[in-house]
């Protein structure tokens, strides 16, 4: 049963039970809908944050940690920012807010983050805003408007120096009682009823109210006077520099700069606030904002005089503070201050509580522009500087004494332990937990205090050996559904992750992987053996691959992963194991067989382990979204992590085989198989596979290793016995190459010779099959040639070969050896006739170049010899009987070699040369009678054709007959069999590269064959027709003397092949009566066979 089948029966045995009490019966509502999304494991998150569950973080910084994120350069802040602005948008429209189509395009200004902004949220998680500027700057008191729109402010005093412009509220108390109010005219003045004008400019309210009354008591001793201003006059102020509308507005006198900026759109996010410069009255002053802000010195918030300018300078240094604090955001330096202290940093950020435990991080980014974080001791003043951050994390802790317990178990629990406790009784023997709970894998959250006290657990031991598993006063102990296990399964420990994914980090357990695939977490003390694994916990896959596994430490990021043999794991004296955090690659057999390794000639470990934390770099032709990003997943903090992307894991497992530099089988060039370097060969399941079914060629296997130089490689060939015999043994290396071959393959590539097609790959491994092949013929069942990598046994080579026939004639086999001459030609050496009945073949060894026949017994009924010559194997004279055909001899010779062209195959017979001269020379004396007979009387017409005739039969007079039979040695026609005659000679030419033509043509030649060319072109290239051409009657004469007529000389869809003859006859219509049409064009065939056989022989 294969690991993954297991785990699905197991998940369709497992019970959803009844709902439990809150708050785990959210756990339960996903357990009969399917697999996991996640959210089982999810609300575990949920239900550990909520009873103040942390776990440690990794002590270690070698332990994997989650994937750093991504810094966005300038190019990218836009793109970032429109991204922003569109997910907002899209909140606040499913709040029913009505959104305008500005925000939709990321262009609302509102939305958008500034340079800055961007930068320390990479830096910290957390999205920040510069305080002092935009909105954060009014909800910081800076400015708030009235309904009306007008500004009021309390902060003007009896010494206010009035102005034209001001508006002034008296009240007069005496004998007569009046209420006015009046404005201050453009001479300075105010007018009262029934008082003259009096003057009020550069005068205090205080000095105008004793002015009035001392007029008033002239006339009325009682009088009493009350003036206070009723409205400021406006004053102009012009503001630039970094704030959203610069330009000149009109506001109340003496309003002080921080109510001023507001009106202009607010600081920027890249404006200052400690760096504003006033002009007015002939000086310049730098406003500090901040200190009015915090309430530290109101004073420095300057009031504006009339016709001011205000000036909002670049922002300075920065550094930030975030989490757990009042005033999360991005604060200012002062001009010039290029660090803060933490104290002074504290009460930007309004830091008031500060509980114990509480977490304190200083963020930068180091020189590779990656975020990394230092901790700061608690209590200690220390220098932040500019572009740093600071983060607080409040961390709530739990009871020192109190050992919890969550997940599967029928109810949640703590017990107050003042010592170790056996989790066996903890779980009172198993009684404690839920039907469907998963026993191969428990989480243990350790003490804080204590560093790598996080572990994983089997439960199974656990309840097995309760004295040997035991739990500490203080730690929690997670248990795990089957649905919660197989969503943690596929969770990246490489991403950010929730705190399940964060101890399970730390716990460090060996994990699992078949084909890439994580399939397990294992429970490991410090080292655990393969075999029990596969004893207790895990099942074992029927298409295995035993012969390759790999072990490999993430942590340790300099070595190469160890292959190492699966079966030799599982033997009882193995001492083969996996340790805290390593990995086991397992791999089935059509895996191996199907993965493209990528080529890592410059290998290094480090590079490989980089990879898994951003493959992005090795995959650019696959989309990895899913393992790439620039922060935390959805869920941050308490979420999941993000998923594996089990395409890029089944990429990296090809990696990390690469890397291994395993051996690699190849069977008929094809990749089979990998083994580890290092091993014998013979133990190897794929040794006894090859050795057991017999379908591998047995003669010939190719190894190659790589030289010592490390670019080039070396191959040698061996038998297969000398690979998995008992007297020899054979150790694989890194990086070799094994190709076998099985006796199909050799059968049709090297025996029948067949060409490979497009989709088969014909590597220098199949060349020196070729090369190295002997030629056995005769009477054996399967006659051709066999690859053989050195020396042999005669006997060996006959059975390979298929056996002799009962016919074989055993006292004559034929030997012939050959000399390798200096071009690499074969020379006959000597022909040995050894007698098998006598000598047994097993002793008989062969090496060198050499070529077995084994006569046949034709019943003593020895027919003939016939001769083989041109492009077969092995020409020469061979014997044959009664019964054998053409087609068996050629057989017999080892077949056609592949230029031979058997459509131009020569067959000679001496039988039919003297028959074919005498036709020839009666033919030519039948047509000169007929001439004769008819010249005395002829037309005009006919004598201009009877030269022509009489050329062409003395030609035929001189022509001795060729004896050439028309056969087709391509084709093995059993029904129309070419029988063999004593003395029969047989030529198989190369493929021609010419056409000839002859006949009634100015020039007969023989002209460069070319697919596309028509008849028309190649008499063309003689000279074209002659005047007596009959150019309605041209034919062919096929390479092998057969005939073909084509009609008309421009006639299409006509195939002429290489070597073949066009004939054009002379014009003989007139002679008709004669019969000489028929005639002629038996002169010009034979003429034309000739001509194709002198033409082949050359």
């Amino acid at each position: 049963m294969s690991l993954v089948s297991s785990f699905i029966i197991l998940f369709l045995f497992a019970t959803s039970g009844a709902a439990q009490t809150l708050p785990l019966e959210q756990l339960l509502k996903q357990q009969s809908q399917g697999l996991p999304s996640g959210s089982d494991l999810q609300s575990l998150e949920n239900i550990l944050s909520e009873q103040g569950f942390e776990t440690n973080p990794p002590n270690d910084t070698s332990t994997r940690r989650a994937k750093d994120p991504v810094i966005p350069n300038e190019q990218n802040v836009e793109a970032l920012n429109q991204r922003l602005a569109k997910e907002e948008a899209q909140k606040l429209l499913q709040k029913g807010q009505a959104m305008s189509s500005d925000l939709f395009l990321g262009q609302s200004k509102a939305q958008s983050l500034s340079m800055v902004e961007t930068y320390y949220k990479v830096l910290t998680g957390e999205t920040l805003k510069v305080f002092g500027t935009g909105k954060a700057a009014r909800s910081n008191n800076i400015s708030a408007r009235s309904p009306d729109g007008l500004l009021f402010f309390n902060t003007l005093g009896s010494d206010y120096l009035l102005a034209p412009g001001d508006v002034i509220a008296i009240s007069i108390r005496g004998l007569s009682n009046t209420d006015e109010e009046t404005v201050i005219d453009g001479e300075g003045k105010i007018v009262l009823s029934g008082m003259l004008p009096v003057n009020a400019s550069g005068r205090s309210i205080a000095d105008l109210q004793s002015d009035i009354k001392q007029i008033l008591e002239v006339d009325d001793a009682s009088a009493s006077v009350y003036v206070s201003l009723s409205a400021a006059r406006l004053v102009s102020v012009q503001i630039t520099g970094a704030v959203g509308t610069p330009g000149t507005i009109a506001v109340p006198a003496y309003t002080p700069v921080s109510r001023i900026l507001p009106l202009a759109g607010d600081i920027l996010p890249q404006g200052s606030s400690r760096n504003i410069n006033l002009f007015q009255n002939g000086e310049r002053q730098v406003v500090d904002l901040y200190q009015s802000l915090l309430g530290l010195d109101a004073s420095v918030d300057t009031l504006v005089a009339n016709n001011a300018r205000l000036h909002v300078g670049d922002q300075g240094g920065t550094v930030a503070v975030a989490g757990f604090v009042g005033r999360p955001g991005i604060f200012e330096l002062a001009p010039g201050q290029t660090e803060i202290s933490t104290q002074e940093l504290f009460g930007f950020a309004n830091i008031r509580l500060m509980a114990p435990g509480t977490k304190l991080d200083l963020l930068r980014f180091n020189d590779q522009g990656v975020p990394a974080s230092e901790p700061i001791a608690f209590g200690k003043d220390q220098m932040i500087q500019a572009g740093q951050a600071l983060q607080v994390q409040f961390v709530q802790t739990r009871s020192q004494t109190d050992i919890k317990v969550y997940g599967a178990v029928e109810k949640p629990f703590s017990v107050n332990a003042v010592s170790e406790t056996s989790i066996a009784e903890l779980l009172r023997n198993g009684a404690a937990l839920r039907p469907d709970v998963y026993m191969d894998f428990a989480l243990i959250a350790g003490n804080q205090s204590e560093i790598g006290a996080d572990r994983a657990i089997n439960l199974n031991n656990a309840l097995k050996f309760p004295d040997r598993f035991l739990i500490q006063p203080g730690e929690t102990l997670i248990i795990l559904d089957l649905n919660q296990y197989q969503t943690l399964l596929n969770q990246s420990l490489t991403e950010p992750g929730g705190r399940i994914t964060q101890l399970l980090i730390s716990a460090e357990p060996g994990e699992v992987f078949l084909d890439g695939k994580r399939v397990a977490f294992v429970a490991i003390n410090e080292v655990q053996r393969i075999k029990d694994i596969f004893d207790n916990q895990l099942s074992i896959p029927q298409d295995i691959s035993y012969d390759f596994a790999l072990l490999f430490d993430p942590k340790k990021a300099e070595q190469k992963p160890r292959a190492f043999s699966f079966s030799d794991s599982l033997k009882a004296n193995s001492n083969y194991g996996l340790r805290n955090a390593e990995r086991l690659q397992l791999f089935t057999a059509a895996f191996l067989r199907q993965v493209k390794l990528p080529k890592l000639e410059n290998y290094s470990p480090a590079q490989t382990f980089q990879y898994e934390n951003e493959p992005e770099a090795e995959l650019a032709r696959i989309e990895k979204s899913t393992l790439g990003g620039t922060g935390l997943a959805d869920g941050q903090g308490l979420g999941l992590g993000r998923k594996l992307d089990m395409s890029a894991e089944v990429d990296l497992a090809a990696r990390f085989i690469a890397a291994s530099h395993p051996a690699v089988t190849f069977v008929d060039g094809k990749q089979y198989s990998f083994l580890p370097p290092d091993i014998d060969f013979s133990t190897t399941w794929f040794a006894q596979e090859v050795t057991r079914s017999g379908d591998v060629y047995p003669l010939y296997a190719e190894i190659s290793t790589r030289s010592q130089d490390g670019y080039s490689f070396s191959s040698r060939a061996y038998g297969l016995g000398a690979l998995v015999g008992s007297e020899t043994v054979f150790v694989t290396e890194e990086s070799m190459k094994l190709d076998f071959f099985t006796h199909s393959f050799v059968e049709r590539f090297v025996l029948k010779n067949e060409r490979f097609s497009t989709s088969e790959n014909q590597d220098q491994s199949h060349v020196a099959l070729h090369a190295s092949s002997r030629f056995v013929s005769g009477a054996v069942r399967q006659p051709g040639r066999y690859p053989i990598a050195n020396h042999v046994t005669l006997d060996l080579l006959l059975r390979v070969a298929g056996g002799t026939l009962p016919l074989a004639d055993l006292k004559n086999v034929i030997l012939r050896t050959y000399v390798v001459k200096a071009d690499g030609a074969l020379d006959l050496q000597r022909s040995k006739t050894i007698d098998l009945t006598s000598l047994d073949p097993a002793s008989i060894r062969l090496s060198g170049e050499y070529d077995i026949r084994i006569p046949a017994l034709m019943n003593n009924a020895f027919s003939g010899v016939v001769t083989l010559d041109g492009q077969v194997q092995f020409p020469g004279k061979y014997t044959f009987g009664r019964d054998e055909t053409l087609h068996d001899v050629i057989e017999r010779a080892g077949g056609l070699t592949e230029v031979a062209y058997p459509l131009g195959a020569i067959m000679i017979r001496r039988s039919l040369k003297a028959e074919q001269t005498r036709a020839n020379l009666t033919l030519a004396r039948q047509v000169e009678q007929s001439v004769l007979s008819l010249s005395q009387n002829a037309s005009a017409e006919q004598s201009q054709q009877i030269p022509a005739v009489l050329a062409l039969a003395n030609q035929l007079r001189t022509l001795s007959g060729a004896g050439r039979q028309i056969v087709n040695a391509a084709l093995k026609n059993r029904e129309n069999p070419v029988f063999l005659e004593d003395g029969d000679t047989l030529f198989i030419p190369k493929r021609p590269s010419h056409v000839s033509v002859i006949g009634s043509v100015y020039n007969e030649v023989s002209a460069i064959y070319a697919p596309f060319k028509t008849p028309r072109d190649y008499i063309s290239e003689a000279g074209g027709t002659s005047k007596i051409a009959d150019s309605k009657n041209v034919y062919m004469v096929l390479p092998n003397g057969q005939s073909e007529p084509i009609g008309e000389i421009d006639s299409a869809n006509v195939i002429i092949p290489p070597g073949a003859v066009l004939i054009v006859p002379p014009r003989v219509d007139k002679l008709s009566p004669l019969g000489i049409s028929r005639v002629v064009s038996d002169i010009l065939s034979n003429i034309a066979t000739s001509l194709l056989a002198i033409n082949a022989v050359r």
